[in-house]
């Protein structure tokens, strides 16, 4: 099937300025479209391309924009093994004064395994190249986790997640690495 996906987001902050003096109130568009397509049954591929477009309040910020794509496949190869890779372009904002936002580009990739009929293991790996608008400055950012999920039924669950993130920066001063583990119910 073909699609049109248009997406418009309003941001207004409570304070009409921040504490630096500036408006962080922005808006912006995104209009994607593309085919989805079940290609077999157990392979499900989407694949959109389009326009983006973020405005901020603050006359000092630029406009983002430019184009975007999103590409996203879901391969259940067995009745207990699902891939999803997904590929995405965004604009996210950031609390550094001195760029008004981010483009991110987006790779996520997962790998699910149905060991009982109730309990998930995963493992997934992330990786976002991440340009700040107006400056030299570009981050890599890099994911690899572990997960497992047990349904008790279908409102309560426990979860164990754990994960490794690392950041690359072109400003040696914020590169980091961070090992994360939750436990939720």
């Amino acid at each position: 099937s073909i699609f049109v996906q248009p997406k418009y987001v309003q941001r207004d902050y409570d304070r009409d300025l921040d504490s630096a003096g500036f408006r962080q109130d922005s808006s912006g568009i995104e209009i994607l479209s593309g085919v989805r397509w079940d290609a077999s049954g157990v392979t499900f591929i989407e694949l959109g391309v389009g326009y983006l477009r973020h405005e901020f309040d603050e006359a000092r910020f630029s406009t983002i924009q430019g184009p975007t794509a999103s590409a996203k496949m879901i391969w259940n190869f067995t009745d207990l093994w699902t891939l999803t890779l997904d590929v995405s372009r965004t604009v996210t904002e950031t609390a550094d004064l001195d760029f008004s936002g981010v483009l991110n580009t987006q790779f996520k990739s997962r790998l699910d395994f149905e060991f009982l009929y109730n309990t998930v293991f995963s493992l997934k790996f992330d990786y976002a190249d991440e340009d700040y608008d107006g400056s030299p400055r570009a981050d890599e950012r890099t994911l690899a986790g572990f997960r497992v999920k047990h349904l008790f039924n279908e409102f309560l669950f426990a979860e164990f997640d754990i994960a490794h993130e690392r950041l690359n920066s072109s400003q040696d001063t914020d590169d980091f690495k961070v090992t994360r583990g939750f436990v939720k119910i």
